[in-house]
C-alpha cells in the first residue's frame, strides 16, 4: 500500500482510505456468507422437521395398527 498524503484538502491518506474501502467490502462479503449460512441453517432446520413429523406420523400408524390388531384378536 502506498500512502500518498500531498495535495488533499482532508489529509487523508491513501492507504487510509484503501483501507476504510478494504474495511467496507470484507463486511460487505462477511454480512453474504452469513446470509448464505441463514439459508443453509433453514433449509436443514424444515428438512429436520419434515423428517421428524414423518416419523410421528409412522408411529401414530404403527400405534394404530397394533390397537386395530388387538380388538379383533380379543
Amino acid at each position: 500500500m502506498r500512502q500518498v498524503c500531498a495535495g488533499r484538502a482532508d489529509n487523508i491518506c491513501t492507504d487510509t482510505v484503501i483501507s476504510i474501502t478494504e474495511r467496507a467490502a470484507n463486511e460487505k462479503g462477511r454480512l453474504s456468507n452469513q446470509k448464505v449460512m441463514n439459508e443453509r441453517i433453514k433449509n436443514c432446520i424444515f428438512y429436520i422437521k419434515f423428517a421428524i413429523t414423518f416419523l410421528e406420523m409412522q408411529i401414530k400408524y404403527q400405534k394404530m395398527k397394533q390397537n386395530f390388531i388387538m380388538k379383533q384378536v380379543n
